[in-house]
C-alpha cells in the first residue's frame, strides 16, 4: 500500500522494524507520553523518517529538531522548542520570534 511504513522504509532504503523493535519503540514512546504512540503506524513512519535522516548524515542538532517537530505538535499556544515566542527588542510591528 503506498505511503505505508513498510513502503516508505523500502523507498528510503531504511529497514522496517521487526515485531520486537516495533513493540520496543511503542513502549518507549508510551513511557514518554502515551499520545506519542496512539497511532502505531504514524509513530513507526515518524521513526523511519528519523532513521533515514541519520543515514543521510544530518547533524545532531538538525536530527533533534526534526524529530521533535515530528513527534511534538508545535507551536502550541505560542511556544517553540526553545521557549515562548517573544517580540524582538524595539519591534513595534507585532512580529514574534523564538528565543
Amino acid at each position: 500500500m503506498p505511503g505505508s511504513p513498510s513502503t516508505a522504509a523500502h523507498r528510503l532504503d531504511v529497514p522496517s522494524p521487526n515485531v520486537a523493535q516495533t513493540a520496543g519503540l511503542t513502549a518507549a514512546l508510551k513511557a514518554v507520553d502515551p499520545a506519542l504512540a496512539a497511532d502505531q503506524a504514524k509513530a513507526i513512519g515518524k521513526a523511519l523518517s528519523v532513521c533515514q535522516e541519520i543515514k543521510a548524515g544530518k547533524d545532531d542538532t538538525t536530527l533533534a529538531d526534526n524529530a521533535a517537530q515530528r513527534f511534538i505538535p508545535l507551536p502550541l499556544f505560542g511556544l517553540t522548542l526553545a521557549g515562548p515566542l517573544r517580540r524582538p527588542r524595539g519591534d513595534r510591528r507585532g512580529r514574534l520570534r523564538g528565543p
